[in-house]
């Protein structure tokens, strides 16, 4: 059996697990935009006229997204109030029907 502050620990592993998986796959999405924006300028690389003007236009709100796409890393914070709500959940007593 474990003491109160192994389960602290291990309870504090989970949330920190949780939130860290979520910033993962949001920092996914945002290298996948990122990628896009890339592929974007090497489709304009050299080219001139309503073509570039129209690429430029995609590109510049692109950029846009990039730029409101970053996320933030987890603080310490968010971690112990995902712990708080994991603590709260295991300390609920299941309603019998």
């Amino acid at each position: 059996m474990s003491n109160p502050y192994e389960l602290r620990f291990k309870v504090l592993e989970m949330a920190r697990e949780l939130e860290m998986h979520q910033y993962e796959q949001l920092m996914n999405s945002y290298w996948s935009l990122y990628s896009q924006f890339e592929n974007m300028l090497v489709q304009i690389d050299g080219k001139i006229g309503t073509e570039f003007d129209s690429a430029y236009e995609k590109l510049y709100d692109l950029s846009c997204q990039l730029k409101e796409a970053i996320p933030p890393m987890p603080t310490p914070d968010q971690i112990n109030q995902k712990a708080s709500e994991l603590y709260e959940f295991v300390e609920r007593k299941p309603q019998r029907l």
